[in-house]
């Protein structure tokens, strides 16, 4: 989100059962839950990164790679869609276990989705 849309996005962690009100109260972008802009898991069944990718980037060739990884890590069954899904499930499931809130995990996880990218870059050749 901040490399690519707003680097200077706030985040603000809710309830998934709140994230419509105070998407609708703050007019902030809601992800992950129901009737969020962004939900899990669309009409199409496509995961919010996916959509956000395809709405945002569709000409980026190596965050349509990324999403198509993420959306297989999303789904327990869509795990076998991609080959690196299995390991980008398991060690995303590892961030709650390690932090100490969900700040945390965003900043450490984005840590991992910029090697993500740029190892996909680097396969690429781009």
């Amino acid at each position: 989100m901040r490399r690519f849309i707003d680097s200077e996005a706030d985040f603000i962690f809710v309830l998934a059962a709140n994230v419509a009100s105070i998407q609708a109260e703050q007019d902030a972008i809601g992800f992950d839950a129901p009737d969020a802009k962004y939900p899990h898991k669309n009409a199409e069944g496509l995961c919010s990164f996916a959509v956000l990718v395809q709405e945002k980037f569709s000409d980026n060739p190596i965050l349509m790679k990324m999403a198509r990884i993420v959306q297989a890590a999303d789904f327990k069954d869509q795990l076998d869609d991609h080959p690196a899904a299995r390991g980008l499930q398991l060690i995303s499931g590892g961030f709650p276990i390690v932090t100490s809130n969900d700040h945390e995990t965003a900043e450490r996880a984005g840590f991992l989705y910029d090697a993500l990218y740029a190892s996909i870059k680097d396969n690429v050749g781009l």
